[in-house]
């Protein structure tokens, strides 16, 4: 990103047709890598989308122009290639494919408007539930001053072998601790935030990470430190 900032919000200045096309390469080189690192690379490009990432996504992007509407849009473009992932591996890419178009602002709740017309389009970088895969419980939590709060965080979905896990957004002094980690998907740890006797009153949001090599997903919780139980008389 730090080399090629465009996302699907640059479509509404780019030049048509090589800036919008310049664009869409982009995503693309982004599901063409996570396909890559998920598959592998075979130097033999003769060979089918079973053999190397980068064969596959050679395959799906051309199924995906077969299946595509006339005229098509980003969204559409996209959703061809899930389509043609679904067809071919019965879906095994989906998340791998949203990652990458997420990446660009393509993702879940992105609009293309009229497909003729780049001056409506609207970015998103959401994923479609199916591919949120860490998740937390309980979401939010009351506790007083010097007293820890424990959360469950669950490594499912997209996630696949060793998952490692992180935490940013606890508030000073307090910290953080993970009953297993990394911890082996689908699979589970208790996240505890402690040393909260010197933490501020107030409302906290904490950000959970799982990323596994290929994949990353976040879930944020909530932690609301109250005032110390008073004295015992």
């Amino acid at each position: 990103m730090a080399v090629n900032p465009h996302t699907y919000a640059n479509t509404l200045t780019a030049a048509v047709p090589h800036g919008i096309g310049a664009i869409w390469a982009a995503m693309l080189w982004e599901v063409y890598w996570n396909l890559v690192d998920a598959h592998g690379f075979n130097p033999d490009l003769a060979q089918d989308g079973t053999t190397g990432g980068n064969n596959l996504a050679l395959r799906l992007v051309s199924d995906g122009l077969k299946l595509q509407p006339c005229s098509p849009g980003f969204v559409d473009g996209r959703n061809a290639i899930l389509a043609a992932d679904m067809a071919l591996t019965g879906g095994a890419n989906q998340c791998l494919i949203w990652q990458g178009f997420a990446k660009r602002g393509l993702g879940f709740s992105a609009s293309q408007g009229s497909a003729n017309s780049n001056a409506d389009n609207v970015a998103a970088f959401d994923m479609p539930l199916s591919c949120q895969s860490l998740n937390a419980t309980p979401l939010s939590q009351d506790v007083c001053q010097g007293t820890a709060a424990v959360y469950t965080l669950t490594a499912n979905g997209a996630f696949t072998g060793t998952v490692q896990l992180s935490a940013v957004g606890n508030p000073s002094p307090s910290m953080v601790d993970f009953s297993v980690n990394p911890i082996t998907a689908p699979g589970s740890s208790e996240m505890t935030i402690d040393n909260t006797g010197g933490v501020a009153v107030g409302n906290y949001t904490i950000t959970a990470t799982g990323d596994d090599g290929i994949w990353a997903d976040s879930a944020e919780v909530e932690l609301n430190i109250l005032a110390g139980a008073p004295s015992p008389p």
